[in-house]
């Protein structure tokens, strides 16, 4: 898509924000729940309209080892009954956040 572009990874999404706002990257492209939250502590940060459906792209929900298998049962069945409101609920909820 953007043949002259070089591709940099980062190890935390905070570190994507600060290489953009510090001019050591152009852009970055995440899912629209953490850019919210982004753009929320990084006020000269701006949203493109830009889309990226990568269906290899998702979420994850981590919890403690030795979690009981009960609970992640039941965790998963909320995903999954909720996954179609997602996105949205995910964006709706960001402002609960606490910075």
């Amino acid at each position: 898509m953007y043949p002259n572009a070089t591709l940099k990874k980062f190890s935390k999404v905070t570190d994507l924000a600060l290489a953009v706002a510090n001019n050591k990257a152009d852009a970055f492209c995440i899912d629209v729940p953490t850019t919210k939250l982004l753009l929320r502590q990084n006020p000269s940060l701006k949203q493109t309209n830009f889309n990226h459906d990568d269906g290899s792209v998702g979420a994850a929900v981590a919890m403690p080892k030795g979690t009981s298998e009960n609970l992640i049962k039941k965790v998963n069945q909320v995903i999954k009954a909720n996954k179609q409101q997602y996105s949205k609920w995910v964006i709706d909820e960001t402002k609960y956040v606490q910075e």
